[in-house]
């Protein structure tokens, strides 16, 4: 075991997942919700994250959302978190650690505030973290096809999202294709493009996106490309995403807050290129007024232009910075200090 501890495969409740275990006695436990992505916890990003913690004498529970690893926003994300978090909360008794925090990433705020919200786990969590989540699931995706924000207007988003939006949209599309070949397909061209900043932009992407095309006859070829969100305008499938609201009223987070027992602790970048702030102070305002509850924004480049940040920005971010570790240090230690600081943004 190195010094910072180590990772293991393990089952939380018929769920798979890796703990992250300290090379001493662990302080208290965190459980992590994955984001949408196809790599999950093997996320190298994600895999940093929970090693730091691990590293601070945080054991980290890491369960593998099968949903989210198949880059598909359904109810199974939750019901899988449930039963992983439940068998944490259940290992973390039995070694007499606090309550653990839930903590999560992205996307991944949904089911970490439903089954925060649960009536078997509401009263099992020290505290609840939401990193980057967002509130209004039709704006979020609104942002990641055109990159309007909340109040109509149009910040730098990271297209490469475009194709799992078509993903969701493809079986409604107006015109006549093979889906699954084609949904494979925009899998393929994210597998291919995701975590690389230099295909951030679309004519970066699109050879890799034409190499995939070349292998699909038409119409296939024409949807594909046209999902992949290269020179196609967006408007008709945003306004296609609003006539299918009915099928992602799951997704919908605002339900489940009146039901949390847990302080929450939200933070956000102002730069996010794929959910905006904007989503984390909705959901700030949608828990009940008197819920314990901390809105830390962060990022000293989240303007465009490339000015030198003000004395004054520094200054703010490095008390952003300070309170954010506190609270990450507070929140799975149990007690009443975590839900002090959190209500103290009240």
């Amino acid at each position: 075991m190195s010094a910072g501890g180590a990772r293991r495969a393990v089952d939380l409740g018929g769920v798979a997942a890796y703990v992250y275990e300290p090379a001493e006695r662990p302080l208290g436990a965190y459980v992590v919700a994955q984001g949408l992505h196809y790599e999950g916890p093997d996320d190298p990003r994600f895999d940093r994250f929970a090693r730091a913690l691990c590293a601070a004498r945080f054991r980290v529970y890491a369960p593998k959302l099968s949903a989210f690893l198949a880059l598909q926003v359904t109810d199974g994300a939750r019901v899988e978190l449930e039963r992983a978090l439940e068998a944490a909360c259940d290992a973390i008794a039995r070694d007499g650690l606090p309550p653990p925090a839930l903590f999560s990433v992205s996307f991944g705020s949904l089911p970490a505030i439903a089954a925060a919200a649960s009536p078997r786990l509401a009263s099992r969590l020290g505290g609840l973290v939401l990193f980057g989540g967002y509130c209004d699931f039709e704006s979020a995706i609104t942002f990641a096809l055109t990159g309007r924000t909340p109040d109509g207007r149009t910040r730098p988003y990271d297209s490469s999202n475009a194709p799992v939006v078509h993903m969701h949209l493809a079986d409604a599309s107006l015109d006549a294709f093979d889906v699954p070949r084609v949904v494979e397909a925009w899998r393929r061209v994210v597998h291919a493009t995701w975590g690389r900043p230099e295909l951030r932009d679309a004519r970066a992407r699109a050879p890799h996106a034409e190499a995939i095309a070349r292998e699909l006859p038409p119409p296939e070829r024409e949807a594909f490309l046209r999902g992949c969100g290269l020179g196609a305008d967006p408007a008709p499938h945003v306004a296609r995403l609003r006539a299918l609201a009915s099928r992602y009223t799951f997704a919908d987070p605002r339900p489940h807050l009146a039901r949390l027992q847990a302080p929450v602790l939200l933070v956000h970048g102002r730069d996010d290129d794929v959910i905006p702030f904007e989503e984390t102070e909705k959901l700030a305002r949608a828990l009940p007024p008197t819920h314990p509850r901390r809105v830390i924004l962060t990022g000293l480049y989240g303007h465009t232009g490339s000015a030198l940040p003000r004395p004054g920005d520094v200054a703010r971010e490095a008390a952003a910075m300070a309170t954010l570790v506190r609270a990450l240090v507070l929140a799975p230690l149990g007690g009443e200090r975590f839900a002090a600081l959190c209500a103290a943004d009240q």
